[in-house]
């Protein structure tokens, strides 16, 4: 996502929004357990091992005409399904913390030493969720390696799949509801160039395709809609209308993706972690 993680709950929930904070902060900082660091180191390690096979994330070529293979999809979806353990592990985190007023204000009228033996309760449980993002990350990667797609082939079907088809939001996350604000509401920066430069790949792949109206029009929309992506920082890709082929590609399998789609872990999914220092991770 971004170069360092920049989410937070805006819950605006008084105490109830500290805890979460205080979670957040601990789940990405010097704090992470050593079962937690495990996963982020063994990412890490894969995410090295996919760059030297596959190129950085921005060097993947979409199909020249827009379309998907739909055994490539397949494969999407199967790394969806190696993750979906710890996806579900760490909505069942965010569940129990208050993302209301309702229990914003219960909490806050708990006294003082439950509130304390609460906000203890969520930093131990912080630990453990951790270890499923960690795990999550370093479950996707292997998953990538074993089925033979690239980090930014990825990147490049969740995207145009769950932001710009299905018209999930960028901006979902943990508390994201009508009470609460999530800071993050765009395209993350890193993965906005990346897309980019996958747009332009596939842009460089219709040289060879001829003058025709049919070409020549495409050619069209590739270059109007690289120019609306540097143009728009955190714009959706194809936000306004999805190529027609990339649509059709994507028809047969929209309850599956649909069912493998979370708001809840949405931040974490597209993560590459970068060891900062013996304790802590930064993440693309």
């Amino acid at each position: 996502m971004t170069k360092k993680s920049n989410w937070l709950l805006g819950c605006g929930l008084g105490c109830a929004g500290l805890i979460a904070v205080i979670i957040l902060i601990m789940v990405w900082g010097i704090s992470l357990g050593r079962n937690a660091r495990r996963g982020f180191y063994t990412a890490e390690a894969t995410r090295k091992i996919l760059e030297e096979k596959f190129g950085a994330p921005g060097d993947f070529f979409p199909a020249a005409d827009g379309s998907i293979p739909a055994a490539r999809l397949e494969i999407f979806l199967a790394v969806r399904e190696a993750t979906q353990e710890y996806r579900t592990n760490i909505i069942h985190f965010f569940s129990d913390i208050p993302t209301n007023e309702d229990a914003g204000r219960e909490f806050d009228g708990k006294p003082l030493g439950k509130k304390i033996g609460t906000i203890f309760q969520r930093m131990r449980s912080a630990v453990g969720m951790g270890e499923d993002i960690g795990h999550l990350l370093e479950a996707r990667n292997q998953a990538l390696l074993d089925k033979g797609m690239s980090p930014g082939e990825y990147t490049y079907l969740y995207v145009l799949a769950y932001y710009s088809w299905l018209s999930h939001s960028p901006g979902d996350g943990p508390g994201n509801n009508a009470n609460t604000s999530y800071v993050m509401v765009r395209v993350p920066s890193q993965t906005h160039r990346d897309l980019i430069g996958m747009l332009s790949n596939q842009l460089d792949s219709l040289a060879d395709t001829g003058d025709t109206e049919k070409w020549n029009q495409w050619r069209s929309d590739l270059e109007g809609e690289i120019e609306e992506m540097k143009n728009n920082e955190g714009r959706v890709p194809w936000k306004d209308s999805l190529p027609q082929k990339t649509a059709e590609s994507f028809q047969p399998f929209r309850d599956r993706l649909e069912q493998t789609y979370s708001p809840i872990t949405n931040p974490f999914e597209l993560s590459l972690p970068t060891r900062r220092d013996l304790f802590s991770f930064s993440t693309d």
